[in-house]
């Protein structure tokens, strides 16, 4: 869907790709030669990212 270059909420620094996974978007990073998901937790009070 998109690429740039940033950095995560965590810190991660590299390339970002958004994407769909099981029809839901999420975002990939590249950095350094390793991926990384962008992972989402569902709470008792509600979303939390």
């Amino acid at each position: 869907m998109a690429v740039k270059h940033g950095t995560s909420r965590f810190g991660v620094k590299g390339h970002c790709f958004t994407c769909l996974i099981c029809g839901q978007k999420r975002n990939l990073w590249l950095e350094k030669g390793k991926w990384f998901v962008e992972a989402y937790c569902a709470t008792s009070e509600g979303r939390a990212s």
